[in-house]
C-alpha cells in the first residue's frame, strides 16, 4: 500500500494519492487533485479511479470566474475513462450577488437544472427537467409575499403538478395538472367568521 497526501492549507492544490496492490484484479489506484476556491483562484478538481473488476472512473470539474460573484462551471465524468464516448459533460452558471440571492443553471446531455432563490423577495426554485421529455419536471417554485403572506408554490412530480394559492383570511386553491392540462380544481373560500365554502372541479361538489 503507498499514501502519498499533500495539503496546502494556504491555496492548494491538495494532492492524495493512494495505490492498494494485493493481486493485479484486486488492484485498487485513486489520484485526486483538488484546488479550492479563493479569492485569486478558480476552483478546479481532478480524480481518477481505478477500482477492482470496474471501468477507471474519471471527473473533471473547472470554474471560470467572470466577477466575484459570477462564475461558469464545466464537470466531465466518466464512468468508463477507457472509452472516450463515454464521457459526459455537465455546463453550470452561477451568480451569488449576496448570501440571500442566489442562482445556478446547469444543462446535461439528459437533464437541465435550475436553482433560483431570492430570500429578499420570498421566491425560490428548485427543480430539474428531463430534456428528452418535454413537460417532465421534478421539484417545485414557489413565492410568499412578506409582507401579506400571500403564497403561490408548485410541486412538481415528472408529469404531474400541484400548486397552491393561499390568501390568508379569505381564500385557497389547489390546481393539479397533468402534462399541462389540468385534471382537478379544490377552491376553499372563507364567507364568515364560521364559515368556509369548498368547491370541486371537474365534479359539481360544494360543500358549505
Amino acid at each position: 500500500m503507498k499514501l502519498d497526501l499533500k495539503f496546502d492549507p494556504k491555496a492548494g492544490p491538495h494532492t492524495i494519492s493512494l495505490d492498494l496492490n494485493r493481486l493485479k484484479e484486486d488492484a485498487v489506484d485513486l489520484d485526486v487533485s483538488y484546488q479550492p476556491r479563493s479569492d485569486n483562484e478558480p476552483m478546479n478538481l481532478r480524480l481518477k479511479a481505478n477500482l477492482p473488476r470496474q471501468n477507471p472512473i474519471s471527473v473533471q470539474y473547472d470554474e471560470k470566474r467572470h466577477s466575484q460573484t459570477n462564475f461558469q462551471g464545466v464537470l466531465k465524468y466518466s464512468l468508463n475513462a477507457n472509452d472516450n464516448s463515454a464521457e459526459k459533460i455537465y455546463q453550470c452558471d452561477v451568480d451569488r450577488p449576496d448570501d440571500k440571492d442566489f442562482s445556478v443553471n446547469c444543462k446535461g446531455e439528459r437533464t437541465t437544472l435550475t436553482i433560483d432563490i431570492d430570500r429578499n423577495a420570498g421566491k425560490s426554485k428548485v427543480y430539474v427537467d428531463l430534456n428528452r421529455f418535454e413537460g417532465e419536471r421534478i421539484g417545485y417554485e414557489g413565492v410568499r409575499n412578506p409582507q401579506t403572506k400571500e403564497l403561490d408554490a408548485t410541486l412538481y412530480t415528472l408529469v404531474t403538478s400541484w400548486n397552491i394559492k393561499r390568501q390568508p383570511g379569505k381564500s385557497t386553491t389547489v390546481i393539479v395538472k397533468q402534462k399541462n392540462k389540468e385534471v382537478l380544481r379544490v377552491e376553499g373560500t372563507k364567507v364568515n367568521n364560521q364559515e368556509i365554502l369548498v368547491k370541486f372541479s371537474p365534479a359539481n361538489v360544494n360543500l358549505k
